[in-house]
């Protein structure tokens, strides 16, 4: 950072009286301040990384204090980046007289996003995590460190095993369906020669826990027999509203024509909320010499495929229950359009489709 660089950054500070969304301000004239792993964790994970100008006091209106020891306040501050912050920081150090007095700027560098959320190990990563948002530091929620993590590796959510539920609470008859249409596709494959529950293992749909065998989310979900007795936020929750916007309301003052929840299995609440979405939307008669066509306003393949989609990519964590809605997905039928809204990790997607000829896939 050049002199003409830090001029401007404390230009910038003075004259709105305000830190930065990206420059965080300490005065260091009597030692090195306390938390700066704050700064350090946000800045680490801030798009751009950040800068930690030292030798400005806010109480004194951004007055030019100078800092008391720029020495030592490297050596501490270089201490704390790379001993206690996970991963490591390497910030740069720019010492540069400014009108008289020693002003330090410490540039953190964003952390690559593989390696993300950077954290004070000390405190560990529930506690240690922090966000810049405005000209503050935020510590992090569970969902938002969730996030982060999630996209290091491949999430495995669904093999993780559901407490309390049993094998009994698994559907015998559909399971065995399952392994005999494998067997009967798959006639050489030797995991499907072994024992039934050794079988259920090898497919991750169920795991053994303490000598228990323990369905599996993504085995309960399938072959459960009531899914929802174990994880009561995984519905489909469908609403019919009477105009074009959410606020809109009938007459008599109804916000919605129709609200279902639909409970059950993946495949029978999807075969429901799919019926029952095609019910609610207007259809055509086309005749066909002796024989009448009914026409749905829009294709049914299009309704089954958003839905499928809404349930496959929705948040399956533990965290959804308590930070996200508490639906699997949200088919909704306006008077103008059919949409279906669900929640995937951190980003809301909408699939929306405003009439028969035009189809639209958003996301957001």
């Amino acid at each position: 950072m050049t002199l003409d660089d830090l001029t401007q950054i404390i230009t910038e500070v003075q004259k709105y009286q305000s830190e930065l969304d990206d420059v965080e301000v300490k005065a260091a004239l009597h030692g090195t301040p306390q938390r700066l792993f704050e700064a350090l964790s946000a800045f680490g994970n801030r798009p751009g990384g950040g800068v930690l100008l030292l030798g400005l006091d806010e109480s004194k209106r951004f007055e030019n204090v100078g800092v008391g020891n720029a020495h030592r306040l490297q050596e501490e501050i270089s201490h704390v980046a790379a001993s206690e912050m996970e991963p490591p920081l390497r910030p740069s150090f720019t010492v540069k007289d400014f009108e008289g007095k020693t002003v330090v700027a410490v540039e953190v560098s964003e952390v690559p996003a593989n390696r993300k959320p950077c954290y004070y190990k000390i405190a560990g990563l529930q506690k240690g995590a922090y966000i810049r948002v405005g000209n503050t530091n935020r510590q992090m929620t569970d969902y938002e460190i969730y996030g982060y993590a999630s996209f290091r590796t491949q999430p495995t959510i669904d093999q993780e095993i559901v407490p309390y539920a049993t094998l009994e609470d698994l559907d015998r008859n559909r399971l065995t369906q399952y392994v005999e249409g494998l067997k009967r596709t798959r006639p050489q494959a030797g995991y499907l020669k072994q024992p039934f529950e050794k079988i259920l293992k090898q497919l991750s749909i169920v795991r053994e826990d303490d000598g228990i065998l323990r369905p599996t989310v993504a085995g309960l979900l399938v072959f459960g027999n009531y899914p929802q007795a174990f994880e009561p936020q995984l519905v489909i929750t469908f609403l019919q509203f009477y105009g074009v916007t959410e606020t809109e309301k009938t007459p008599r003052g109804e916000r919605f024509l129709d609200n279902q929840k639909f409970e059950g299995p993946i495949p029978e609440m999807v075969e429901s909320a799919v019926n029952h979405v095609l019910a609610g939307i207007r259809k055509s008669s086309l005749i066909e010499g002796l024989l009448r066509r009914d026409i749905p306003e829009y294709p049914a393949v299009a309704i089954r495929e958003a839905l499928v989609n809404a349930v496959a990519h929705r948040d399956y964590s533990h965290l959804c229950a308590a930070v996200i809605s508490r639906s699997a997905c949200l088919p909704t039928v306006w008077r103008s359009r059919v949409q279906a809204v669900f929640t995937a990790m951190s980003r809301k997607r909408t699939w929306r489709w405003t009439n028969p000829q035009e189809t639209v896939g958003s996301c957001a």
